[in-house]
């Protein structure tokens, strides 16, 4: 049989330079995407926690490095979110897959909170669904991308070392530019009431490392979320006061305590009945009282002798 030696020569380099075209991987390098997708859901439910790294607390940027480490990623180091995006090593990617991480463009304010996502991260879980510390629940939880996480304009990127082989990854220096400034935000339980009124007070701060609380009667508190008993009637001005490396908030919330209403005395009102109002000597009357909201007696019978019984003979 002959064999035409330059097409064997031809399919021979074709297949060469398939085996040679680098695979792009679903996952991070290293990684499968079922091993980021499980790691990362064993983090749901954990508190959000600035400057957090374990499963006391944990922050954004803390839970990428976390959970990429956790699913065996090659060459996985900690770094704040600027510096990721900056890192060569994050491969922008248009055609995300589950394990890539998602970034954001601009941050976004809506129903009076701040969405700080320029300086935030989650990892992607597929299906239009992210994993992150949310700043809605306060813990790591699972995001949709859309609302707010569609307008702060997400993009995506993957762990892969060898992605540049010019550009060293810059190390790592102490910063807090993944800090956002305090959001002051709190609520009470109740609102109102009568005093003595024990008041419940509920944070919902963004990104607070601090609290000073001033309750208007004088009193304080550096708890996140103090009990207070307000034990006079007024008006009281509670104020908030949050605080991070990156600055400071306030909330002022103004409240009514009122009064207890005093118990009303009913003055009572004689009346009584005599079976006999005349008659021959010795005469036997019986005495029936008939007054209103009374509690003692004191009956004058006119001829020197007295009593205290209700209905006397």
């Amino acid at each position: 049989m002959k064999i035409n030696t330059q097409k064997l020569i031809a399919v021979l380099l074709v297949i060469i330079l398939i085996e040679s075209i680098p695979l792009v991987a679903a996952a991070p390098l290293g990684t499968s995407e079922s091993a980021v997708v499980e790691a990362a859901k064993s983090w749901i439910g954990v508190k959000s926690v600035h400057g957090g790294n374990d499963k006391s607390g944990i922050d954004c940027s803390h839970l990428v490095f976390q959970v990429y480490k956790q699913a065996g990623a090659k060459g996985i180091e900690f770094q704040t979110v600027p510096n990721m995006k900056k890192n060569p090593y994050y491969v922008n990617t248009t055609s995300p897959t589950p394990g890539d991480v998602i970034f954001w463009e601009r941050d976004v304010t809506k129903n009076n909170r701040n969405y700080w996502l320029v300086n935030h991260v989650g990892i992607y879980i597929g299906e239009e669904q992210f994993i992150d510390t949310s700043f809605d629940t306060k813990t790591v939880a699972i995001g949709s991308i859309s609302g707010v996480y569609k307008e702060g304009m997400p993009y995506y990127a993957r762990w892969n070392p060898d992605g540049s082989d010019d550009t060293k990854v810059p190390s790592e220096t102490p910063d807090n530019n993944d800090v956002i400034p305090p959001v002051a935000a709190f609520s009470i339980s109740p609102t109102s009431g009568k005093a003595p009124l024990n008041v419940a007070f509920i944070d919902n701060s963004i990104g607070a490392t601090s609290w000073s609380w001033s309750f208007g009667d004088g009193a304080t508190s550096t708890e996140p979320n103090p009990m207070h008993t307000y034990s006079e009637a007024g008006d009281y001005t509670i104020v908030l006061i949050v605080n991070n490396e990156k600055g400071s908030s306030s909330k002022t919330l103004n409240m009514v305590v009122q009064e207890e209403p005093s118990q009303e005395i009913i003055l009572p009102a004689a009346d009584f009945y005599a079976d006999i109002t005349s008659g021959p000597a010795p005469l036997f009357v019986q005495f029936t009282d008939l007054s209103q909201n009374a509690n003692q007696w004191n009956w004058d019978f006119g001829d020197g002798t007295t009593s205290t019984e209700p209905n006397p003979t």
